[in-house]
């Protein structure tokens, strides 16, 4: 192999374009091989993930290959693919993330799987659904890229935790507008934002109990006319 890791860069974005199954199939071991020896540095294994696993979902094999070389490398750099994500507006990469972690959930690594999911928790709840950029509104709760390993995070917790979280969640989104906000759209904001951080705890709940989904359900509005009135209910899940 060569050293020179732009090289190796090119040849790994264009490689598997124009080709059949069978010749995919044989290239996996070699894009395995890549991705090792790109890990070694920790800089340019950050530099891959963001250009080539910022949106996954587009390349179905070569997510492949990194869900195999993953369960290979150290927390660094599960943790460098986890902050490569584009986050916003990201649900419809939460299939394809899923499928590349869920290897690694049904390997018997268990004494790392804790610390993995822990990463994949921190850099969710520092984005806190854009609760820190400016035109961060919500109007509805949303999915997004790291939904199952945040379950799995939850699901993780020591049943007591999980079902404590939940209480809290539950409480907050019940009194939200016992807090001041600026505007209707804060408050609506707030609220979809705590909804979604509880339909990744419930869900967690529901893998704890032996579910085998591994993604929550679809967004629904609230069940009442009056809440999806009064909070604007508008999914853009959907489109």
């Amino acid at each position: 192999m060569v050293n020179n890791h732009v090289f190796k860069f090119v040849s790994v974005a264009n490689f598997w374009r124009d080709r059949s199954a069978g010749q995919l199939q044989s290239s996996q071991s070699i894009l395995q091989a890549l991705f090792l020896q790109v890990a070694q540095s920790a800089a340019d294994w950050a530099a891959w993930m963001q250009a080539l696993f910022k949106f996954p979902g587009n390349n179905s094999f070569m997510d492949a290959a990194l869900a195999t070389v993953l369960q290979q490398l150290s927390q660094e750099h599960w943790l460098a693919f986890f902050q490569a994500l584009s986050l916003g507006y990201s649900h419809r990469a939460a299939a394809p993330v899923a499928n590349i972690l869920i290897p690694f959930a049904n390997s018997a690594n268990s004494g790392e799987k804790a610390s993995i999911w822990a990463s994949a928790y921190k850099v969710w709840s520092d984005w806190s659904y854009s609760q820190y950029e400016s035109n961060s509104a919500m109007f509805a709760p949303a999915a997004c890229a790291l939904d199952f390993p945040v379950a799995m995070y939850y699901a993780s917790l020591p049943r007591d935790e999980r079902l404590a979280e939940e209480s809290s969640l539950l409480e907050a989104i019940e009194t939200v507008e016992q807090k001041w906000f600026n505007s209707v759209t804060d408050l609506v904001t707030e609220r979809n934002r705590l909804k979604s951080r509880l339909r990744l705890v419930q869900h967690g709940i529901e893998l704890a109990n032996g579910s085998n989904q591994a993604l929550p359900p679809p967004i629904q509005p609230d069940a009442d006319l009056y809440a999806q009135i009064r909070y604007h209910y508008h999914d853009v899940n959907n489109f």
